[in-house]
């Protein structure tokens, strides 16, 4: 998610947080983001009072504020998403939030497949939600692309 930024941060909490997004890490004078939260997640976790010894970023260091890089963040998963449904459908035409997070999460899936539940967590339901919001949305699809785009085999769902 994080490709092509690299990052630089001395609190452990959030190098590894950045890590499992994919983040690469560089010296601090070279680094495109430097990370320094205030306070120190460490004397969050442990209860310490906040350290205000952080010294401000190296002139030079640091290319993106923090409102750059989500909009950096969202701009890749965007294309990233758009990608996925381009590989996926034979025409895009106007297709819904809930419909593209569809195709996004069984394409993602792979053919493993999810099911009823695991599908409308993905579309943000909490676990055991009463909804239809999932049933729906691949009922839409079926409609746009065929009966086949959508597989529903022992309560998984799959793409063709």
């Amino acid at each position: 998610m994080l490709d092509g930024i690299t990052f630089w941060t001395d609190d452990a909490v959030w190098r590894h947080i950045l890590t499992d997004l994919g983040a690469e890490f560089a010296e601090k004078q070279f680094a495109d983001v430097i990370f320094t939260p205030d306070p120190p997640t460490q004397d969050l976790l442990s209860g310490k009072a906040a350290s205000k010894s952080i010294p401000p970023p190296e002139a030079g260091a640091g290319k993106y504020s923090p409102a750059q890089l989500k909009a950096e963040a969202l701009r890749q998963i965007d294309a990233r998403e758009n990608e996925i449904i381009k590989k996926v459908c034979p025409f895009q035409g106007m297709l819904s939030g809930p419909q593209k997070k569809v195709i996004i999460s069984l394409y993602r899936a792979g053919s493993a497949g999810l099911n009823a539940e695991q599908l409308q967590q993905q579309l943000g339901y909490a676990p055991g939600a009463t909804t239809n919001a999932a049933n729906t949305a691949i009922y839409q699809l079926r409609k746009i692309f065929g009966k086949e785009f959508i597989k529903n085999d022992d309560g998984k769902y799959r793409l063709k």
